[in-house]
């Protein structure tokens, strides 16, 4: 799955007519989204009736290798659910992202086709207070680290309340060797080189290889297992 971007923050309804409709996204370590769609979903038959195009969308920078996009909607732009729901898919058509809110149905057409929704466990109404939305909270940088919250204020291009981005990689497991020590004085003694990486990478299938630089032979290889600890 790609993981450069999800739904981080929406609103569907509010008290009276509904008004300030939108869909925030998440951007992470990239600067657009080019050739991305956003796609309403009817949850009554599982259609589409509405696609946006990502393509040259401005993004808020928030730092830290994050960024948002946000989607303005007319008034009663989204639907009001029972269920409804969003897909977000990539720049080669591949569903990202496909959530509900008020119950679960499977998609038919476009990216989410066949697909079922994953309803995300709150939702709006016609009470909730014109300025609120749906808001991931929690701390970390992928969708997996936070939770879904009702009734916050909006924070629409900005870090949601009781949300904290930590600094991202862009979903990949980074390992590098980060210190070594191969002589001294007199008898070379506590040779070594430590690997730095992730925190929780799992070292499986990683291999160490010391080279000869007069040949370009490897004289010797280290099979490395177990995960890497967490030292902040």
């Amino acid at each position: 799955m790609n993981t450069k971007a999800f739904i981080n923050e929406f609103h569907y309804d509010n008290a009276s007519n509904d008004v300030g409709e939108f869909v925030e996204i998440l951007l992470i370590e990239t600067d657009n989204l080019d050739g991305w769609m956003l796609t309403l979903y009817n949850g009554s038959n599982g259609s589409a009736y509405d696609t946006i195009d990502l393509t040259g969308v401005t993004v808020t920078d928030l730092g830290n290798g994050f960024g948002t996009i946000v989607i303005d909607f007319p008034s009663n732009g989204i639907q009001n659910g029972g269920p409804d729901g969003i897909s977000l898919s990539d720049d080669q058509g591949n569903l990202v992202q496909f959530i509900s809110y008020e119950g679960t149905f499977t998609g038919s057409g476009g990216a989410a086709d066949g697909i079922t929704s994953t309803d995300i466990g709150v939702a709006e109404t016609s009470s909730t207070p014109i300025g609120t939305s749906l808001q991931l909270t929690g701390t970390g940088s992928a969708v997996e680290d936070f939770t879904w919250t009702a009734g916050s204020s909006e924070t629409k291009n900005a870090a949601n309340e009781g949300q904290t981005l930590t600094a991202d990689n862009g979903g990949e497991t980074t390992v590098f060797i980060s210190e070594i020590h191969y002589d001294n004085a007199s008898t070379d003694v506590g040779e070594f080189i430590e690997v730095t990486g992730t925190a929780g990478a799992d070292l499986t299938g990683y291999s160490l290889v010391l080279y000869n630089g007069s040949n370009g032979t490897a004289y010797n290889t280290v099979n490395l297992s177990g995960t890497i600890d967490d030292e902040a």
